[in-house]
């Protein structure tokens, strides 16, 4: 995974870009994404859903 972005800089919230995420997420490898992308169990895979739901309502307020 390509670290080049802070992670606390990406996540902060803030005046930050909301493209930020979204471009650390693409800095990541293919295998990464796809092991990220199952989760262990039904509250973790709740709680990923509700995050990311909830990211996208705001980005989509911010337009």
């Amino acid at each position: 995974m390509n670290n080049s972005l802070n992670q606390s800089h990406v996540f902060g919230g803030g005046s930050e870009s909301p493209n930020l995420l979204w471009q650390y997420v693409q800095s990541m490898s293919p295998e990464t994404i796809a092991q990220l992308s199952k989760p262990n169990s039904a509250e973790v895979f709740q709680v990923m859903n509700a995050t990311l739901l909830g990211y996208w309502v705001g980005c989509r307020q911010i337009i």
